[in-house]
């Protein structure tokens, strides 16, 4: 009876379906989108092999020997001009003239000659007293 029990098993087809669902790329993802990403792609890889190439021939040419191998990121050199006629001229006098002046500055001294000072002092005083003799209190 087990015997005849496994040919029917083995015999019988599947009623329920235990296949999965099918895959329909469509619904998940779309057909605009996919070639746009797709063309995005390919552009990338485009300046990612000039990128590399460019690369390359930086390495194997020296950047000092040829122009072949020139670094193209750095700044260019511009020389500007001064919208002032003879800058240089006038830098320099200004550059005369600002010595002289830090040679007078370093030259004084804040030393007051003692004597003179009080001297000063006692005459200012007695003209002041000259002056007002009488002493007006408010």
């Amino acid at each position: 009876k087990y015997r005849k029990y496994k040919r029917r098993i083995i015999k019988t087809k599947a009623l329920v379906d235990n296949k999965p669902p099918k895959f329909e790329v469509s619904a998940y993802y779309k057909p605009h989108t996919m070639k746009s990403e797709k063309n995005r792609i390919l552009q990338l890889d485009k300046e990612n092999m000039k990128l590399l190439r460019r690369m390359n021939i930086i390495t194997r040419l020296e950047a000092s020997i040829t122009n072949f191998g020139t670094v193209d990121c750095w700044l260019p050199k511009i020389k500007y001009k001064s919208r002032m006629d003879n800058q240089e001229v006038k830098n320099k006098q200004l550059m005369k003239e600002n010595k002289r002046l830090l040679q007078k500055i370093r030259g004084t001294s804040s030393d007051y000659p003692t004597e003179e000072f009080i001297q000063s002092w006692k005459e200012l005083k007695m003209k002041i007293q000259l002056k007002y003799r009488q002493i007006i209190i408010l």
